[in-house]
């Protein structure tokens, strides 16, 4: 079995907004005709998400060892019924 074609993701701009900056960003945003909505995050959260996507990285790593595991396990075994058939 074929494995999935990797995911195309779309690309996410980060934008960093603090009390120093909003305005001008608002003001870019507006001039873009962007609709400036805040979607926030405090630094501990933004730490918190980084260390999950890190831990949902790894498991994906995992999960594609143990499938090129299973798959050399099982296509070995056809290989090795071919050259016994031969």
């Amino acid at each position: 079995m074929p494995l999935p074609a990797p995911a195309e993701l779309e690309q996410v701009r980060w934008i960093i907004i603090n009390r120093e900056n909003a305005e001008e960003v608002f003001a870019d945003l507006e001039s873009k005709n962007i609709d400036p909505v805040i979607i926030g995050l405090t630094d501990e959260d933004y730490e918190n998400f980084r260390m999950n996507y890190a831990q949902i990285r790894a498991y994906m790593i995992k999960q594609n060892k143990i499938i090129d595991a299973y798959k050399e396990y099982y296509e070995g075994e056809l290989q090795d019924q071919k050259v016994d058939n031969e």
